[in-house]
């Protein structure tokens, strides 16, 4: 069995290297259009700074063809998942997703979608990677393939966006020397530096999931294991936020996009009455805009949730062996956030939490890293955009 399956894979294998290089023959004779723009995400989705771009884009109704590549469930449900009409969508990977992505003047990914199937970027093309994370700890890596991936990006992406010095130090030293780096922040930040929307996404998550509007939230949204993951105890977890910062709370679930459907709370009992799964929600964004607390492990997103001051919290149980097996930046003590290898620190660590001292200790970190976020990085990448394009009349 083990031999067939080693014999498909190289099967498999031949064959994606034949039809990449026959994509590649074809896709160079497509014609580019200049005021065109492709997203991607790894999400397939609608979703990370790519949305934020576009959004912008269409705020100031400025004259560019978009195009979203997403999965073939968001292009049968779009309007499940609110995507404005003038933005067109793509099924990942299929004939017409290489033909638009051959045929736009710029490229904007989250990830390394955009060369994942080695679509050639030719003269008159520009790839503007945004990456999905940003102050992250965890090293960059991944798969033999991915990283071979990775480094043939070195020689095609002309901008990564940066928020941080940070962050321009972790592309320049793992795959990517030779990238230029687009210093203004990233734009699925933007929104959580805004008051104003704070409370109407607030109600429409709650409408959603049938959420009582007195309650407050905490979203726990650990990462992607390649094992199982141990999660907390949901029930303690509520009721040390309830001592600590009073009122009803409710545990708002994410899985990683790679383990939605694997149970990751899974199983009846008392605790799911603490518990909402909102591992469907595509927006993580919005998530951290509308809850009150946040705790992950090791996820970057924690990195972005600083940026509303609210208080967060890590819960590393298997800190050791997730530090063998993918490697940290730095040390989690440097990190803002209190550090709990078991339940009963993490209840402790949330009813000895201090507001204040979070609050200096968050700055302090911002400030080490030389972090530049200001929460207009939409509006910059846009102009970068406009100042890019030449040759077309803008509305």
């Amino acid at each position: 069995m083990r031999e067939k399956e080693i014999q498909s894979k190289s099967v498999r294998a031949v064959r994606e290297v034949f039809d990449a290089a026959g994509r590649m023959v074809r896709l160079k004779r497509v014609p580019i259009v200049p005021n065109r723009v492709f997203f991607a995400t790894y999400q397939a989705a609608y979703t990370c700074n790519c949305k934020y771009i576009a959004e912008e884009i269409l705020r100031r109704k400025l004259d560019y063809e978009l195009f979203f590549c997403v999965s073939r469930e968001v292009c049968e449900n779009r309007d499940a998942y609110h995507i404005p009409k003038e933005i067109r969508l793509v099924e990942k990977y299929s004939g017409e997703h290489f033909r638009v992505q051959a045929s736009s003047a710029f490229w904007i990914d989250n990830g390394l979608n955009c060369i994942w199937k080695r679509v050639p970027k030719r003269a008159g093309q520009m790839y503007l990677n945004t990456w999905h994370g940003s102050l992250g700890i965890k090293r960059l890596d991944g798969s033999r393939h991915w990283r071979a991936v990775a480094r043939y990006g070195n020689r095609r992406i002309d901008y990564f966006l940066t928020d941080s010095v940070f962050d321009e130090h972790v592309f320049s030293e793992s795959f990517w020397p030779d990238v230029k780096h687009l210093k203004v922040g990233h734009p699925r930040n933007d929104i959580l530096f805004q008051r104003e929307n704070r409370e109407e996404i607030r109600q429409q998550i709650f409408l959603r999931y049938q959420i009582d509007q007195n309650e407050r939230t905490l979203l726990y949204a650990p990462t992607f294991r390649e094992h199982e993951i141990r999660h907390p105890d949901f029930g303690k977890l509520a009721g040390a936020c309830s001592e600590r910062f009073g009122g009803a709370w409710r545990i708002l679930v994410r899985c990683h996009f790679h383990d939605i459907g694997d149970g990751l709370w899974g199983g009846e009992g008392t605790e799911s009455a603490f518990v909402t799964d909102v591992s469907d929600y595509p927006d993580i964004q919005e998530l951290m805009t509308a809850v009150d607390a946040g705790l992950t492990d090791y996820s970057s997103w924690i990195f972005d949730f600083v940026f509303t001051g609210k208080p967060a919290f890590l819960y590393t149980v298997d800190q050791d062996c997730y530090a063998d097996e993918r490697g940290f930046y730095y040390p989690l003590s440097e990190t803002p956030f209190a550090v709990a290898e078991d339940d009963a620190r993490l209840c402790e660590n949330i009813r000895q939490f201090d507001c204040e001292e979070y609050k200096k200790r968050c700055e302090l970190f911002l400030q080490a890293r030389g972090c530049y976020e200001r929460g207009n990085a939409s509006e910059q990448v846009v102009n970068f955009i406009v100042s890019n394009t030449e040759g077309i009349e803008r509305k």
